[in-house]
């Protein structure tokens, strides 16, 4: 299995169809608009692509809810994970490095989502969002970066950086203490 080309947003909005998001594809009108109130082409495909992941991802909670129910070990289901490295179609000469590549860019997606919701929710006065949303975007930020120094190697010197990321880290639990003595404190109060 070879690296294939990206899809066109014609080809993402197939896939969204055929996964129910949408009903039909967008006529040419209708993509020009999307197109210009997202800012271009390659932001309309990026967000599309987005929207295909959260398809996924859903296919991806509702059948492990189904092997889970069938009687499937976990450590079954949790096997059945490793396709998603195939899905991904990219070059597997180092496998390890395409896993951990992968890896990054999920980690990537899921910080910059968290930081999202913590956006959004200080701009939302209706919105209550847990205080663990920050200390998970900060360590979820500290996971991507750790794996951007697996994918290096250890041929440069990342020692100042690991450093650093183990103190990261102990912030965002010393941070998570301070919130768990709060979460005790109300629960017995």
């Amino acid at each position: 299995m070879g690296t294939i080309p990206p899809a066109s947003s014609q080809e993402i909005l197939q896939a969204l169809v055929a996964v129910g998001v949408f009903d039909r594809p967008l006529n040419d009108l209708e993509q020009a608009r999307e197109e210009r109130a997202l800012g271009g082409p390659d932001l309309l495909r990026l967000g599309l692509a987005h929207m295909l992941a959260g398809a996924a991802e859903r296919e991806v909670i509702a059948s492990v809810v189904a092997a889970d129910a069938a009687g499937h070990s976990p450590k079954d289901i949790i096997a059945a994970g490793r396709m998603l490295y195939d899905g991904t179609s990219l070059d597997r000469s180092d496998e390890d490095d395409t896993r951990l590549v992968v890896l990054r860019a999920m980690a990537s997606r899921l910080e910059n989502a968290l930081l999202m919701l913590v956006a959004e929710g200080k701009n939302d006065d209706d919105r209550e969002l847990s205080p663990l949303t920050i200390p998970a975007a900060g360590a979820t930020g500290t996971v991507r970066e750790m794996l951007k120094y697996a994918v290096a190697g250890p041929a440069e010197d990342q020692s100042e950086s690991i450093a650093a990321a183990a103190t990261e880290l102990r912030q965002w639990a010393d941070q998570l203490d301070e919130l768990a003595e709060v979460y005790r404190t109300a629960a017995s109060g």
